[in-house]
């Protein structure tokens, strides 16, 4: 189901040898010269899954979208509760609640777990995911609609499969 995934980034980290403290273990581990590390892809090439492609398999997939917060609660029973952990951050948020269906939450897991541990590999500086909109609710994409125009009506984050 989930195709390639590039992360788009672009690190700046000085070429230094480097005692961190293990995220996982909590012990002391040496690292060697860090490197700069950044994506030079070609984002039309890279990601194929355009909007319609996207939106169909959040239909396919995911929740009844809520029209407003109170409806919100009722269908946060069928999600998972996102939280700031080891992998990623969850922003504050203003347009969306942090809740993902199951699939996605493993899948937002992963994408941390493995976005680390290619920068392990790397030998880069750990960074966290950082997560700033999850499932949205009709109301919610209206509003951001008002502030955002580049914000979709038919917005795939209203199926609690997008982050």
């Amino acid at each position: 189901m989930m195709k390639k995934i590039v992360f788009n980034i672009w690190l700046m980290v000085a070429a230094c040898s480097v005692a961190v403290i293990c995220s996982s273990c909590g012990k002391k581990e040496e690292r060697g010269e860090l490197k700069r590390i950044w994506y030079n892809g070609s984002y039309n090439r890279d990601f194929k899954d355009l909007n319609d492609v996207h939106l169909a398999e959040a239909e396919r997939i995911g929740i009844k979208p809520a029209s407003n917060r109170e409806e919100a609660e009722r269908v946060k029973k069928e999600m998972e509760e996102i939280e700031t952990n080891e992998y990623y951050e969850v922003e504050k948020l203003t347009h969306s609640i942090p809740y993902l269906i199951p699939s996605a939450a493993q899948l937002l897991e992963d994408i941390g777990h493995n976005f680390q541990d290619s920068l392990r590999n790397l030998n880069a500086s750990i960074y966290k995911v950082k997560v700033t909109s999850v499932t949205r609710t009709v109301d919610d994409v209206k509003n951001l609609k008002k502030r955002n125009t580049n914000s979709s009506q038919n917005s795939a984050h209203r199926y609690g499969t997008t982050f």
